[in-house]
């Protein structure tokens, strides 16, 4: 009753002002419970080769432990280095998801990748497939194994059988890339053309409907191929895989990469995935997923399953420009 007395005794001007600034608190303190509120779930793109939107069900755990949404974006190597040229740092990308290491080779070479810093608290049991100089991070793998029709003898055994013995391949030529680069990295130039000009003349790419020739008793795909493939012809011959060995030093293998786009817009969240995929628990659980290997060999999966190509994963990429020259140079 007093404040009321007061506003009636003061001119009009002083009443004016009065009811402003009690407008303004009022609206302040609207703003303040507006900002109050939740903020929306943070949303994380990623572009992938070989995963589409669906699969986003794959890292359910990860959205459900960092409350970060993830979109799919399935894009080839080739369109997706077009919408990076075209958009560069407004793409809407943060993260590259790619089955095999080239794509990030090809990226990192543009300049769109973001650059990897290394640490100094490298443990033992650090990730082995990591690259500081191509900004990709290795996250499963995928070994090159021999398929054979049933009851058939087993006439190839080894990846250097390959060079004399019918077959056929899954391969596309960037998975050729990473097939042969333990060979290029154990003979020379000129050997490994040989080889692989032998291997050319032996193999042939897989006919989707098949039947197999008769002559043909070993087919050279990737492991995660051996449940992709749905046709009848596929079924009915695909029952025993082997992993192959180089000259006894391990099976073959296509790395899983991943590769943070330079400037991306939601940075810590793509780190936040990165660690998820690195960590060993849930990178033996995400690569049983995608059917692939995890990256860590003390796994009990690991130690029960292929003996893996050892050696830098530079070390092994540095032949994949060279390795596509002399692909490039055979006859089709």
């Amino acid at each position: 009753m007093q404040f009321f007395e007061y506003l009636c005794g003061m001119s009009g001007f002083k009443i004016f002002c009065t009811y402003l600034l009690l407008g303004w608190g009022v609206f302040f303190t609207s703003c303040s419970v507006e900002m109050a509120k939740p903020e929306k779930k943070q949303t994380l793109v990623i572009a992938s080769d070989f995963l589409h939107d669906e699969d986003t069900l794959i890292f359910k755990q990860f959205v459900q432990k960092h409350k970060i949404r993830i979109v799919i974006r399935h894009l080839s190597p080739e369109d997706l280095i077009v919408k990076l040229k075209d958009a560069r740092f407004n793409s809407g990308i943060d993260i590259v998801l790619a089955q095999n290491a080239y794509t990030a080779l090809r990226l990192n070479n543009l300049g769109m990748l973001h650059d990897f810093e290394k640490t100094s608290d490298a443990s033992p049991n650090s990730n082995p497939y990591i690259s500081y100089k191509h900004n990709f991070i290795g996250i499963g793998l995928d070994p090159f194994v021999f398929n054979y029709p049933v009851d058939s003898i087993r006439t190839a055994t080894r990846y250097h059988d390959l060079r004399t013995q019918p077959s056929y391949h899954l391969l596309s030529i960037w998975d050729l890339l990473s097939f042969f680069s333990p060979i290029r990295k154990q003979t020379n130039q000129n050997m490994t053309y040989s080889w692989i000009k032998d291997w050319k003349a032996h193999s042939s790419p897989r006919p989707e409907k098949g039947p197999w020739s008769d002559s043909v008793r070993v087919n050279l795909c990737k492991y995660s191929q051996l449940i992709a493939v749905e046709d009848s012809t596929w079924k009915s011959y695909s029952t025993e895989i082997a992993f192959p060995e180089s000259r006894g030093m391990g099976t073959h293998y296509e790395l899983v990469v991943l590769a943070i786009v330079d400037q991306a817009e939601h940075f810590d969240a793509a780190n936040k995935f990165i660690e998820f995929c690195e960590n060993p628990g849930h990178n033996e659980m995400l690569n049983k997923k995608i059917n692939r290997f995890p990256i860590y060999d003390f796994l009990k999966i690991r130690q029960s399953g292929p003996r893996f190509y050892p050696g830098s994963i530079d070390r092994l990429v540095q032949f994949d420009e060279m390795i596509l020259r002399m692909l490039r140079k055979l006859p089709d």
